[in-house]
């Protein structure tokens, strides 16, 4: 699997997130998704996932590495960190090595600051954003660009992106345009037991789907590689919805 195929899989792992037209939204019968944008702002993390998510990544059906997010709080801040990584090995010695890791920072329902750094096999690259009044500045290896205070980095555990045309890329630092239609519900794995939950389809600079749960908890993932080989994320571990005993 080369670099440019890894480099994708955690692009989409924290990047696809999507625009939702009203027909795509609308009819959502999700608690935590029925007003998406009016969710997003009193959201807390922990109420829906505790204090852990993990997916398995697998290609072709092959787990070759994890996606996890914890989730925490500093002062009146709520920290989300995610750590990505896929270790290829060949005859028992390690061949390839991809590691992304992000931390953001919410508060009042938006992201305030963000700091992401990939390591695709000793190649570094960093993306930063930081809150200035009503703009997110943002920088990454192309340099830097800005967008509307309450952009959504490219991470799936918030139901309030449904309602978002435009996302802040976390492994390239540039903005991407989206758009997303929901296809129904299906039956999908969730920490070894099947759950009901919602397809929805992103398509513009970035195309995948992704899963949601009746309470609005992402649990799925999966899109095609450049090389055509399919990457699904398979949900292990979903902690207890805080509010729960």
């Amino acid at each position: 699997m080369g670099s440019r195929i890894l480099t994708m899989v955690a692009a989409m792992a924290l990047g696809a997130t999507g625009s939702a037209s009203a027909s795509a939204t609308d009819s959502l019968h999700f608690a935590s998704l029925s007003d998406p944008a009016a969710e997003s702002q009193a959201l807390d993390p922990r109420d829906l996932y505790g204090s852990e998510l993990l997916f398995g990544v697998y290609r072709d059906g092959t787990r070759v590495g994890e996606h996890r997010v914890s989730f925490g709080e500093d002062g009146n801040a709520i920290v989300v960190d995610v750590r990505f990584n896929v270790n290829v090995r060949f005859l028992g010695f390690s061949a390839y090595r991809y590691v992304y890791t992000a931390t953001e920072r919410w508060q009042d329902g938006r992201l305030v600051a963000l700091a992401a750094e990939t390591d695709d096999n000793g190649d570094i690259s960093r993306v930063s954003a930081v809150e200035v009044g009503d703009r997110l500045h943002i920088r990454g290896p192309a340099g830097g660009v800005e967008a509307a205070a309450g952009t959504f980095a490219t991470n799936h555990w918030n139901p309030g992106v449904l309602t978002e045309d435009t996302v802040i890329n976390t492994i390239t630092g540039r903005l991407s345009q989206v758009r997303i239609v929901e296809r129904g519900t299906e039956e999908v794995r969730v920490n070894g037991a099947v759950v009901a939950a919602r397809r929805f389809v992103y398509t513009g600079d970035l195309d995948n789907e992704v899963w949601y749960d009746r309470d609005g908890r992402w649990v799925k993932m999966r899109f095609r590689a450049e090389d055509g080989s399919t990457i699904e994320y398979v949900c292990e571990h979903r902690g207890q919805k805080r509010n729960q005993s």
